[in-house]
């Protein structure tokens, strides 16, 4: 009886990026299209424009995380800034929670820190991405 090993397959470090890029594009759309609902449904005091510029923001970084994706061999400096930025992004999601966290409805909370674990699982993943990108 023949066994089939099991090779596990490596994935290009540079995948992350590809997804950012998408999600990031499709998030900073929604923000921008929604922003007054969602500012709404959170049931904060910070006003929906706040959500837009998010939004605004997050259009360019869809583009350097396609840029890096893009990339044969990305350049260090440009993952070790997008890896900062992702921990940026989580540190002033946790301060707009703390903040806002009276003002939150139970909805605002769960959406809020969701996409703060979520940055961080996708920046821990370019993190240990660089360290195979870099050896």
């Amino acid at each position: 009886m023949a066994t089939l090993a099991h090779k596990p397959s490596h994935l290009d470090p540079r995948s992350i990026y590809w997804i950012d890029a998408f999600g990031s594009f499709a998030f900073g759309l929604a923000l921008i299209v929604a922003a007054g609902p969602l500012t709404d449904l959170a049931g904060w005091t910070v006003p929906a424009a706040f959500l837009v510029g998010v939004g605004l923001f997050l259009l360019p970084w869809a583009l350097f995380n396609l840029i890096i994706a893009r990339q044969v061999i990305p350049a260090i400096g440009m993952v070790r800034v997008n890896i900062a930025g992702d921990a940026i992004w989580v540190l002033a999601s946790l301060a707009l929670v703390l903040s806002q966290v009276s003002q939150l409805t139970t909805l605002g909370l769960t959406l809020l820190v969701g996409q703060a674990l979520m940055v961080a699982a996708v920046g821990v993943v370019k993190l240990v991405g660089a360290r195979a990108i870099t050896s």
